[in-house]
């Protein structure tokens, strides 16, 4: 489980929370299927932005689901993070989503031999 700081904003100005997301495969197959609507192999043919919000989103409900909390934001939520995410929460989550990539092209690469 990783937690990094998302902004939100209040009134005139934006605050920083942390926030816990859990970057695994649950959260590829949840934000292919249920947000994006298409296969988690047909997931690179999405839009960039579009698969960033996905994939936080559902990092997010996994986490909570694993921590047996209620979820607090919605997918709006989501994406005013992805707009306005700081330059170190941005490198933190692209960091786990590389890792969680890798993780899936080294079980492939496996299976093919």
């Amino acid at each position: 489980m990783i937690t990094f700081k998302v902004p939100f904003k209040k009134a005139w100005f934006f605050i920083e929370k942390d926030v816990d997301f859990l970057f695994n495969i649950g959260a590829l197959e949840y934000a292919s299927e249920e947000v994006l609507k298409c296969d988690l192999f047909e997931i690179g043919n999405q839009k960039p932005y579009e698969i960033n919000i996905a994939i936080l989103y559902a990092a997010y409900l996994i986490a909570c689901e694993r921590k047996g909390k209620n979820k607090k934001y919605t997918f709006n939520h989501a994406v005013y993070w992805v707009e306005h995410m700081s330059r170190e929460s941005q490198e933190v989550f692209i960091k786990a989503v590389q890792d969680l990539l890798g993780k899936m092209s080294k079980g492939t690469e496996e299976k093919k031999k």
